[in-house]
């Protein structure tokens, strides 16, 4: 078995194509080369499955049971010469049915040998997918070929693709191929995309600055300042951003603070507290403090009250009272009781409520809990208000609004109103 060189790291969902199956495969970047036969034994991190380290004769069944290959022969059939050999002596299939019993996953295991066949000789694979009838898996087999082929070689790759005439499959390819580049790839990617001056989706701006911070920051920080302003630099700013958030909020606080334009700065922060708001309050609080004005943390905490975004309100309130004051705060707190009270967060708003200091901060917040509770749920409102004694301090407008409330409701005639 020939030795795959620079084949480094791998990270592929295959779940798309995979029967009843999901896998996440990477390649580890060592190479113990077996001293007998030249063998790679490239390992699979997530799920143990190694390169066999030792050749399997052709007449070997690859799969170690007559029925399993004789039903995987379906998915080869067809397919180029080379994608049979390497699946003769490879034992993907066998290796990921002993992973999960009673699962076949013919597509994940074509898929494996798909890789490493786009490395022996992606030019057939490529010739096949130009010339032949589209199969049925098209797209596994497009993403295995490239897949492989970009790890070892992504400028033959490139060329290959830029060389076809203009037309359905080259833009189907030059698709598959940004994917599998802005895996392994990403300021491969990044250039070709510049050269090539084809339009850039901006998921996939953000996945390759994040994939090139994970490899070298400076890097892609410097790449920032080559991109036009707009919303290309602001998915670029993002993608920095997600490499930071997941690797190191301080230093990704200390870099947003720096950027120059409020819109790349502003959509650096939401990616930061979208992520610390979720995995470590320790974070958040770092975050919120070290920001340079009150409006900016007041931006901060509210975009963290989102519902998408899933903030805790008890760190929320908490935060708005550690770092906010005056009518900043107050504005803030009352964002916080009218996103609780339009979430039917109300028990979680009222305590809030109760904990706060008598004064105008906490009128308003109550008078808009008020307002939101009496239009989603009159009743509760009413007897917690009644049952914590708030209804006692109560304006005549604010009584009124709670009865209308309550009264055009089912349950409304059956309350004992308070006074």
């Amino acid at each position: 078995m020939r030795i795959y060189r620079n084949i480094g790291l791998i990270a592929v969902a295959a779940a798309g194509y995979a029967v009843g199956c999901w896998m996440v495969l990477i390649f580890d970047a060592s190479h113990d080369t077996a001293s007998s036969n030249g063998i790679s034994s490239h390992k699979y991190t997530n799920r143990a499955i190694r390169f066999p380290s030792a050749h399997r004769s052709s007449g070997e069944n690859a799969s170690g049971s007559g029925e399993i290959s004789a039903k995987y022969e379906v998915y080869l059939k067809g397919l180029p010469s080379i994608v049979a050999g390497v699946a003769a002596r490879n034992d993907f299939l066998e290796q990921i049915r002993s992973l999960d019993p009673g699962e076949y996953c013919f597509e994940e295991t074509l898929y494996l040998d798909i890789c490493v066949a786009g490395q022996e000789d992606p030019y057939s694979i490529l010739s096949y997918l130009l010339e032949s009838p589209i199969p049925r898996t098209k797209d596994l087999v497009a993403q295995g070929l490239f897949d492989g082929w970009a790890q070892i070689d992504p400028a033959a790759a490139i060329a290959a693709v830029e060389k076809l005439p203009d037309g359905p499959n080259k833009t189907w390819l030059s698709a598959q191929l940004s994917s599998s580049l802005v895996k392994s790839n990403p300021e491969e990617a990044l250039e070709w995309f510049k050269r090539s001056g084809q339009a850039v989706d901006n998921s996939i701006l953000i996945n390759i600055f994040q994939n090139i911070g994970s490899k070298n920051i400076e890097t892609a920080i410097q790449n920032l300042s080559n991109l036009k302003s707009g919303q290309q630099h602001i998915s670029a700013i993002k993608g920095v951003a997600k490499f930071f958030a997941e690797s190191d909020i301080k230093k990704g606080v200390a870099w947003a603070n720096d950027i120059n334009d409020d819109q790349g700065k502003k959509a650096a922060l939401g990616v930061l507290v979208s992520k610390s708001i979720k995995q470590s309050t320790a974070d958040f609080d770092f975050l919120i403090s070290n920001l340079n004005s009150q409006e900016e943390k007041a931006s901060m905490i509210f975009m963290a009250m989102h519902p998408a975004v899933g903030g805790d309100f008890e760190t929320l309130y908490r935060s708005a009272e550690e770092n906010l004051t005056g009518p900043i705060l107050q504005n803030a707190e009352s964002n916080l009781i009218s996103v609780m009270g339009s979430s039917e967060n109300f028990d979680s708003a009222s305590e809030i409520i109760e904990k706060m200091p008598m004064g105008g901060i906490r009128d308003g917040c109550l008078d808009t809990l008020i307002s939101k509770g009496v239009d989603l749920c009159p009743h509760e409102t009413y007897n917690w208000l009644v049952d914590s004694g708030e209804w006692n301090f109560l304006s005549e407008d604010q009584k009124r609004k709670v009865r209308e409330g309550v009264s055009g409701s089912r349950a409304g005639s059956y309350l004992n109103w308070g006074k």
